[in-house]
């Protein structure tokens, strides 16, 4: 019989081998391709992004949440808490703490 692989991991990490990190992280959701592309290609992005997840998430470094915000705001972006679905246009900063957001349909 073969070894699953849920268990075949835990026991590779029984003997060392494995780690995960869990823990809250601050992400940028940038739906629209143009500016998406023009952060990933900004010199004035790289010092606050702490990594990308296509296509359309980027970490955020922690300690640069303040200078992360003020940049978005000058360059134009609103600014909103909460997750967004990706067919919608724009940019949304999300806030770990705050659950997302669902909307509710209308009765036909």
């Amino acid at each position: 019989h073969e070894v699953p692989p849920l268990l075949e991991t835990a026991i590779l990490n029984w003997s060392g081998r494995g780690s995960a990190y869990l823990g809250k992280v601050l992400m940028l959701q940038v739906t629209r391709p143009q500016a998406r592309d023009a952060i990933l290609n900004s010199a004035a992005f790289q010092p606050l992004v702490a990594g990308h997840l296509p296509p359309d998430w980027f970490f955020i470094r922690e300690d640069k949440l303040a200078d992360t915000k003020r940049l978005l705001r000058d360059l134009g972006f609103s600014l909103r808490d909460g997750y967004q679905s990706p067919e919608v246009d724009g940019t949304h900063m999300t806030n770990p703490e705050q659950k997302p957001r669902t909307r509710k349909r209308a009765r036909p």
